[in-house]
């Protein structure tokens, strides 16, 4: 079968008669068809890699299999912090998201997924990292970030985890997606000796998945046997903080990233 999905990725045919409403993470990340051929092989272009990614913004379009399996997936987080007494809040975007462009992809240009249900996320890890910015961003006491959030080791020691478990981000509803492009019009890398950029450049636009604005996230935090009662609250304050000034993902200097909280809209 994986032979077979190989074998028409390559020559161009569709996946999606493969079955009605395939994995988007899965076709994404296995089983992208943007090789064009080159003599006895095949390469990478941008055309072919355009091609692709509006192609799979139509193959990745919400279906009635998809919200469900996505509906699904919130409902077993959501008993689970009900479960735990666990903070759940939400958050809108402004513009676009970029998450997980520098993963390892067919496309040079990745994204990252939750592979339950196939949508992007914030990952737990990505998220505390934003907590911790928002908490230096409104000047939180050293003392109490290391307490919720932990502290990594230093001078031999094995550091400690914080009272508070970060949740992967997810989509409340099946997103759209978007093809954005990024030109590079000097390559330091490949003219080692040229150290400025000239009018002779080469333009190179490289275009890349983007996750469409006005996509509302929920954020979850779990509390620990010794988080105290207000921590939960504090860590939502920062990690708010720092969606809205600094914004998640990639590209935030350009705006892409910025999320409000719902409940301030």
């Amino acid at each position: 079968m994986a032979r077979d999905v190989v074998a028409r990725s390559a020559e161009g045919k569709g996946l999606c008669s493969l079955e009605s409403s395939p994995h988007p993470a899965l076709v994404f990340e296995r089983f992208p068809r943007l090789l064009s051929r080159r003599g006895d092989g095949y390469g990478l272009d941008d055309e072919a890699r355009l091609r692709w990614l509006d192609e799979f913004v139509k193959l990745a379009a919400e279906t009635r299999e998809r919200r469900q399996r996505l509906d699904a997936v919130h409902a077993r987080l959501d008993a689970l912090a009900l479960v735990h007494d666990g903070l759940r809040r939400e958050a809108r975007t402004a513009w676009r998201l970029a998450v997980g462009l520098g993963n390892p992809s067919a496309t040079d240009v990745g994204m990252t997924f939750d592979f339950a249900c196939g949508v992007p996320c914030l990952p737990g890890s990505s998220v505390k990292g934003l907590a911790r910015a928002g908490a230096e961003l409104l000047e939180a006491e050293e003392r109490r970030m290391a307490e919720l959030l932990g502290v990594g080791p230093l001078d031999g020691d094995d550091g400690a985890s914080g009272t508070v478990v970060f949740l992967d981000a997810l989509p409340l509803r099946w997103p759209a997606f978007e093809v954005d492009i990024v030109t590079r019009h000097h390559d330091a890398q490949a003219l080692p000796k040229q150290k400025t950029p000239l009018d002779t450049d080469k333009p190179n636009p490289v275009h890349f998945l983007t996750v469409a604005p006005k996509q509302i996230f929920v954020f979850r935090l779990l509390p620990t046997a010794d988080t105290q009662a207000d921590s939960l609250g504090t860590v939502w304050r920062w990690l708010k903080a720092a969606l809205d000034e600094l914004g998640a993902g990639a590209k935030t200097a350009v705006g892409y990233g910025q999320m409000v909280a719902v409940a301030d809209e």
